[in-house]
C-alpha cells in the first residue's frame, strides 16, 4: 500500500470536522472562556496600566498626526497592533476623550480573538489525537489565569497567538487532508503573525516544509509557498524603506524591531523561561512551589502515548509536528534570554496544546482498562476521570473568576487623578512606581486638565524619605504620592520627622471595592497655623498666611484648612472679609472655594470627613486710605443664587481666622 493510499485510508477513520456532541460541549467551553474575559474588558480605563498598551496606541495617534511613529522610536515595531490603534483612533476616536478611551475597543477585538484560539487549540488537539484531548486543551487554555489576563489586552499577544496556530492547524490540516490550498492559506497567516510580533517566524520552516509528508505531489506548493514567504520578508524588511522618503532629521529603521542575541540557549535558561509560563498560567503548585499540576499531569499523558502504539501514520505525524512547533518556539524565545510572559503567550499556547494531548492519552489508556478489566465500566472511568481534571483544574477556575472580578471594579488610580485635577492646584509630583503615570496623559490616559508635573530621579521613581525633605522643595516638588502603607509605617516611627513638615491631604485605604494601590496624598508643606470653627458640616482646621506685618496698599496671601463631615446640599462659595474695629468690611475676596476654574467639585461634592481641603490663594488687595491698626479677618460660605449662608451650630454666618496687623506704607 502506498503512502498515499495509507494516508488515504487513516482519514477515512477521522472526519475532517467533530460530531455535534463535541461542538456542543466546545460551545459550553466557549461561553465560559467569554464569561471569563467580557466583563471588565475596559478595566481601569481612561487610566492605563500596562506597559505596551499607551506605547502602541501613542504610536498610533502619533501616525494619525504626523504619518510616523519615530518619535517614540515606534517605527522600528511590528506594525499589527500600531495599526489596529489607528484605525480606531482614526474614526472611532473622540478628540474631547483621552487617547486610551479607544484601548476598549481594541480588548473587545483582543478578547473575541481570544475565543478563536479557543476553538483552533481544540481542533489541534481534535486532530492530533482525539476529540477528548482537544476540549481538554482549550478547557485548560480557557481558565489559566494569566492566559485570561491577557486575553483582554490591546497588546499583539493574543493577536500573534491566534495567527500562529491558524496557520499551524492549516499546514497541519491541509497536509493530512491533502488540501494544498490550505496549506497556501497557512503561509498568509504566518505572514499577519509575523505583522504582529516577529517570533512567529521560529515555526515557518514546520509551515513550509509539512506538506512534504505528502510525497513528490506537494513540492511544488511548497517551493511556491516559501517563495511568497520570502517575498513577505523581503518586503518587510527591505522593500519599504525604498517606498517612503528618509528623513533627514531621524535615522529610518523601518519595521525591524532591534533585539540582542544572546547566543544558543542552554538548558538551564529552557528551564527558566519554562518555570515563567508554569508560574503564571498555573494557581495551584506542587513540589517546589513553580511547576503546576496542570501541566505536569498533561505532560507525563505523552508517556502512555508513546507506550501504545496507534495505528495512524497521521496521527503521529500530527503529534509530531506539534512538538516540534512547541520545541521551535521554546529554543527561538530563549535565543534572547530570559523572557516576560507577555513575549512568551504563543509558546504558553503551544505547551497547553501538548499538556491537552497528553490528557487524552490518558483518556486513551483508561479506555483500554476495560478491555481487560471485565468490571470496569466506560461510563464508570468518563465519569471519574472527568472529575479528577476539573478537581486538578479548579484552583486555575477560581483565580480566574477573582481576576475577571477584579477588572471590574474601579481603579483607584482614576479616582486619584480625578481628586487631584479637581481639587488641587497645578505643582511638580513624586510618586511611587505604582503611580508614576497616573497623572500622564500621553501613558497613563490622564484625563484631566491641570497639570501635574512628574518629577523623576534617575530614571526611576523616587520617595519621599530617600531624602530630606527640602531636597525635594527646592526641586520644586509640592505633593507626594505615597503607598498606604508607608505612610502607617511613618506612622508608628517617623525619626526624621517627614510627617511633621507635611500635610495629609487624601488617603485612599485599600479597599476591596476597588482595584489599584492604597496610596495617600501629601502636600510637601505643613499647616502653618490652626483654626477652629464650623459652618454647616464644614469645618475650618487652619490657615497659611504669607508675611506677617502687612503695609497699607499690599496684598495680602493666604490658604484656608476645612474638613467637611458631609456634602453641602447645594453649592457654596466663600467669603473672605477684612473687618475694622467697628465691623465694618474694608477689603474682601470672595469665590470658589478650590483652584480648579471649571468648579467641577463644589462643597456639594465634598464627601470624605478624613480629606483636608486645601484652598485655592486668595489674595486680598489692602486699601491705600485704611487707617493703620489691627484688622480681623474673617471666613464663611454662601449661596450664590440667594446669598443664603452656612451657619455655626450657634447660629453665627462666618468664622474668625486670625487678626492681620497693618502699618503705613513708608
Amino acid at each position: 500500500m502506498t503512502l498515499q493510499h495509507m494516508t488515504a485510508a487513516s482519514m477515512a477513520q477521522r472526519p475532517l470536522w467533530p460530531g455535534r456532541n463535541w461542538w456542543l460541549a466546545l460551545l459550553a467551553i466557549l461561553i465560559l472562556a467569554g464569561a471569563l474575559r467580557y466583563p471588565g474588558y475596559d478595566f481601569s480605563l481612561p487610566y492605563v496600566d500596562h506597559p505596551d498598551e499607551p506605547n502602541h496606541n501613542l504610536a498610533a495617534h502619533m501616525i494619525v498626526d504626523l504619518g510616523t511613529a519615530r518619535p517614540i522610536g515606534n517605527d522600528n515595531y511590528p506594525p499589527g497592533i500600531i495599526m489596529l490603534n489607528y484605525v480606531f483612533l482614526r474614526f472611532f476616536h473622540d478628540p474631547a476623550t483621552p487617547l486610551s478611551t479607544v484601548l476598549a475597543w481594541v480588548r473587545l477585538v483582543a478578547i473575541t480573538t481570544s475565543l478563536g484560539v479557543i476553538l483552533l487549540i481544540a481542533l489541534l488537539g481534535y486532530h492530533c489525537l482525539s476529540p477528548a484531548a482537544g476540549l481538554a486543551s482549550a478547557t485548560i487554555w480557557v481558565i489559566a489565569p494569566s492566559l485570561v489576563h491577557h486575553s483582554r489586552l490591546a497588546t499583539p499577544d493574543i493577536f500573534v497567538t491566534f495567527f500562529t496556530v491558524l496557520a499551524l492547524w492549516l499546514a497541519l490540516v491541509g497536509t493530512l487532508y491533502r488540501r494544498s490550498s490550505w496549506t497556501t492559506y497557512a503561509i498568509y497567516m504566518l505572514m499577519l503573525a509575523t505583522v504582529f510580533k516577529y517570533q512567529a517566524i521560529f515555526i515557518a520552516p514546520i509551515i513550509w516544509f509539512a506538506p512534504l509528508w505528502n510525497g513528490r505531489s506537494f513540492r511544488r506548493r511548497v517551493v511556491e509557498n516559501f517563495a511568497r514567504f520570502a517575498l513577505f520578508l523581503a518586503w518587510l524588511l527591505f522593500l519599504t524603506p525604498l517606498l517612503i522618503p528618509q528623513d533627514p532629521n531621524l535615522p529610518f529603521e523601518n519595521w525591524r524591531q532591534h533585539s540582542e542575541i544572546e547566543g544558543i540557549p542552554s538548558p538551564a535558561l529552557l528551564m527558566q523561561n519554562l518555570r515563567v509560563i508554569l508560574s503564571e498560567t498555573e494557581s495551584s503548585e506542587f513540589l517546589t512551589g513553580s511547576t503546576g499540576l496542570v501541566f505536569l499531569l498533561g505532560w507525563l499523558g505523552w508517556v502512555p502515548l508513546a507506550w501504545h502504539r496507534f495505528p495512524s501514520d497521521a496521527r503521529r505525524f500530527a503529534l509530531a509536528t506539534v512538538a516540534l512547533s512547541t520545541t521551535a518556539f521554546w529554543v527561538g524565545i530563549s535565543l534572547f534570554g530570559l523572557a516576560p510572559f507577555r513575549q512568551v503567550v504563543p509558546l504558553a499556547t503551544l505547551l497547553t496544546v501538548m499538556a491537552g494531548i497528553g490528557y487524552g492519552g490518558w483518556w486513551h489508556m483508561l479506555n483500554q482498562l476495560p478491555k481487560h478489566h471485565a468490571r470496569l465500566r466506560t461510563d464508570w472511568l468518563a465519569v471519574a476521570a472527568l472529575s479528577a481534571f476539573l478537581i486538578v483544574n479548579l484552583p486555575n477556575l477560581l483565580a480566574s473568576v477573582a481576576d475577571t472580578h477584579n477588572a471590574t471594579l474601579p481603579d483607584q488610580r482614576n479616582d486619584l487623578a480625578r481628586y487631584m485635577d479637581t481639587t488641587l492646584a497645578p505643582g511638580r509630583v513624586m510618586a511611587n512606581q505604582d503611580n508614576h503615570k497616573t497623572l500622564n496623559r500621553e501613558w497613563g490616559g490622564y484625563p484631566g486638565i491641570t497639570q501635574f508635573e512628574y518629577l523623576r530621579k534617575d530614571a526611576g521613581s523616587p520617595s519621599l524619605t530617600s531624602a530630606p525633605i527640602d531636597h525635594w522643595r527646592d526641586q520644586g516638588v509640592l505633593y507626594t504620592i505615597m503607598s498606604y502603607h508607608e505612610y502607617q509605617s511613618l506612622l508608628r516611627e517617623d525619626p526624621a520627622g517627614y510627617l511633621n513638615e507635611t500635610t495629609l491631604l487624601k488617603s485612599f485605604p485599600p479597599s476591596e471595592a476597588h482595584r489599584g494601590p492604597a496610596m495617600v496624598v501629601l502636600r510637601l508643606y505643613p499647616r502653618q497655623h490652626p483654626a477652629t470653627g464650623q459652618l454647616g458640616p464644614i469645618q475650618l482646621i487652619g490657615y497659611d498666611l504669607v508675611g506677617k506685618d502687612f503695609r497699607l496698599g499690599e496684598t495680602i496671601s493666604f490658604h484656608l484648612y476645612w474638613q467637611s463631615r458631609a456634602p453641602t446640599d447645594s453649592s457654596f462659595i466663600v467669603f473672605n472679609h477684612l473687618l475694622n474695629a467697628a465691623g465694618n468690611t474694608v477689603a474682601q475676596i470672595d469665590g470658589p472655594p478650590l483652584p480648579d476654574p471649571l468648579l467641577r467639585r463644589t462643597t456639594a461634592h465634598w464627601d470624605d470627613p478624613a480629606e483636608v481641603i486645601f484652598s485655592r490663594e486668595f489674595l486680598l488687595q489692602l486699601p491705600e486710605n485704611l487707617a493703620a491698626g489691627d484688622y480681623t479677618l474673617i471666613t464663611g460660605f454662601y449661596r450664590r443664587q440667594d446669598g443664603a449662608r452656612l451657619l455655626s451650630p450657634t447660629g453665627e454666618s462666618s468664622l474668625y481666622v486670625t487678626t492681620i496687623p497693618v502699618t503705613a506704607a513708608e
